[in-house]
Formats: C-alpha cells, sequence, structure tokens
C-alpha cells in the first residue's frame, strides 16, 4: 500500500503541468483588451454626465484598444474611468511604472 502510494505521488508531482504566468495587464484588464457593452470590462465610469467614456480602436500604446473620456460641457467638474483592485496592499509598497 505505501509502495503505490508513493508511485502515485510520484506520478502526480512529475506530470505537474507548468501554468502560464498571467500579467497583471491580462488580470485586471489594464489594456483594456476585454470590452464589455462598449466599455472596458472592470472599468467604471464616474463624474459628471457631460462626461463620454468610450473606447478607441485607433490611438492605442498597447494591444488594440485605449480609453477615452471627452467633456461636452466645460462647467462639467470632473470625469474619470476607475478600476477597482481586488488586493490587499496594506503594509506593503506600491510603486507606478512607466509603460
Amino acid at each position: 500500500m505505501k509502495i503505490a502510494s508513493l508511485l502515485l505521488l510520484m506520478a502526480n508531482c512529475s506530470n505537474n503541468e507548468k501554468v502560464p504566468a498571467v500579467s497583471a495587464f491580462d488580470r485586471y484588464n489594464l489594456n483594456f483588451e476585454t470590452i464589455e457593452n462598449e466599455m472596458p470590462t472592470g472599468w467604471q465610469a464616474n463624474g459628471h454626465e457631460a462626461y463620454k467614456f468610450s473606447i478607441d480602436s485607433i490611438i492605442v500604446k498597447n494591444g488594440k484598444y485605449s480609453a477615452a473620456i471627452e467633456n461636452k460641457d466645460e462647467s462639467a467638474r470632473f470625469g474619470l474611468l476607475g478600476l477597482i483592485i481586488p488586493d490587499n496592499f496594506e503594509g506593503k509598497r506600491s510603486r507606478c511604472q512607466r509603460m
């Protein structure tokens, strides 16, 4: 019985498939590649109704899309496109990296 268990354990260990690492760009849709209802998946538009939020497939940095925010009324105070990253960063250092 012990030998069978050991052989089974060894077979499982030797057959471990490497799972490709998922980049933060893909995990959080930071490059806007996933679109739902004409908006980047996971991103939320907030602010004054005069701001128009859309995706742009003409002017892009990486991939197929970028996000666009257009102000239709100069008196509108703000408009933003935001993403909540579901992680706990308490007690950790965070840096922004230029792309």
